[in-house]
């Protein structure tokens, strides 16, 4: 009895040993990447450059090769940003930025004092209301559209200098942000508009990049018995960056904890002991969160042939997992999903699996229409509320179940 107990106790040991290592390299990253030298891994101050460059000094310390020469395979696009000042205030209230409005990130510079015109709630719901409204000259004024119909991302069909648009919740984007709209848009929220103030005042710069250089960060372990197929591991590294100077978007959980996981699992399969039977790439994505654009790249441009994937993970928001994790396109890829299910009923890593349909709401998407059995794999449960705004820090990021991902990815990957 007493051998059975010792036995136990040191796998015991191991096990928590192992548990502490993973999660602490994994905090140790994130802590780096969502830090402020990072500036929210976005487009203000090139934080997303200085993130690539932290990705490829960890992969050379682990002595995993690059995948293209460097490292980098690099690409650019137009884009919007907001480096210096973003004031708004009601009635000579100023407001919290993030907390209490967003800019639409196709707005240009705004400065002044404007008039607020209350448009009517039905005119979301009733055409001919609308088309009056539309032939009125609202020059020099700002608009409260309560509408929930009508989106104002792309196109504001009134002669206005703005919109206001009441929401009981507000969150910042960054895919409609490669083109400048002719008039700016504010989501704000709804109780702050409840009382009607009068004006607004506003002194918002924007900056605009017609061709910002990024990249994407590419690395790979050769494979000890079939090195021409590839198990896969995505996440994207960036994040929204800034709002305004000050204003970071720390970006923890989305994606500071699946870029940790694509690092962490590479550490693991860095060890001789660990060595793949499968070559695996870890392929780090820029531009997710301003339209997928790292992976489209990748994809129509790949660095070897899409057909030797395998299998793709893409890991997106992997901090939380006390309600289990969800296997998005999991219904498109029964034999990856019942993979999946078979190692976590033998070794009990999560209460529960979601098995996800096919969308298109991250990097294995263009994947996925190429071809590439793929699955988008996130952890569910409260603990992780924070979601594209100013709180989505390191210390509102608990791991909760990264070990147990983290062993269930690397055993999937030599199935």
């Amino acid at each position: 009895m007493m051998r059975i107990f010792f036995v136990v106790f040191i796998a015991f040991v191991t096990l928590s040993t192992a548990l502490a290592q993973d999660t602490s390299y994994a905090r140790q990253l994130i802590n780096r990447l969502a830090g402020p030298e990072m500036h929210g891994r976005g487009y203000v101050n090139q934080g997303d450059k200085k993130a690539a460059q932290f990705i490829v000094q960890e992969f050379k310390k682990l002595g995993i090769d690059p995948l293209i020469k460097g490292y980098y395979q690099n690409f650019s696009f137009p884009m919007n940003t907001y480096p210096g000042e973003m004031y708004v205030a009601l009635d000579n209230k100023e407001l919290k930025p993030v907390a209490d409005y967003v800019i639409s990130p196709n707005s240009k510079s705004i400065t002044g004092t404007f008039p607020l015109v209350y448009l009517p709630e039905a005119a979301d719901t009733v055409p001919a209301l609308l088309d009056s409204l539309k032939q009125i000259d609202y020059s020099g004024k700002f608009l409260v559209a309560p509408f929930k119909k009508i989106n104002f991302r792309n196109e504001v069909p009134f002669k206005a200098a703005g919109i206001l648009i009441p929401k009981p919740q507000v969150y910042w984007w960054a895919s409609n942000a490669h083109e400048l709209a002719n008039v700016p848009v504010f989501h704000v929220i709804d109780t702050l508009l409840k009382d009607k103030p009068a004006e607004l005042r506003l002194a918002v710069e924007n900056k605009f990049i017609k061709k910002y250089q990024t990249q994407n960060v590419l690395a790979y372990i050769k494979g000890t018995q079939v090195s021409d197929s590839f198990v896969v591991f995505t996440a994207h590294y960036d994040h929204l960056g800034m709002m305004g100077a000050g204003n970071i978007f720390w970006g923890a959980n989305d994606n500071a904890s699946g870029t940790a996981m694509v690092l962490s699992l590479a550490k693991h399969f860095s060890q001789a002991e660990n060595s793949p039977k499968y070559s695996i790439a870890f392929m780090l994505f820029a531009a997710e969160e301003s339209g997928l654009l790292g992976s489209k790249e990748y994809v129509e441009n790949p660095v070897f042939p899409l057909k030797q994937i395998k299998s793709l993970i893409n890991l997106d928001m992997v901090g939380s997992g006390s309600e289990g994790i969800a296997l998005i396109n999991g219904d498109a890829n029964p034999e990856l999903t019942v993979k999946m299910e078979k190692l976590n009923e033998q070794y009990k890593y999560f209460t529960d699996i979601r098995i996800g349909k096919e969308s298109c709401n991250s990097d294995h998407c263009y994947f996925h229409k190429a071809g590439v059995p793929s699955l988008f794999v996130f952890t569910r449960g409260p603990e992780c509320r924070e979601y594209h705004n100013l709180n989505d820090t390191p210390a509102n990021t608990p791991l909760t179940r990264f070990f147990e991902l983290h062993q269930l990815l690397s055993r999937f990957a030599g199935l």
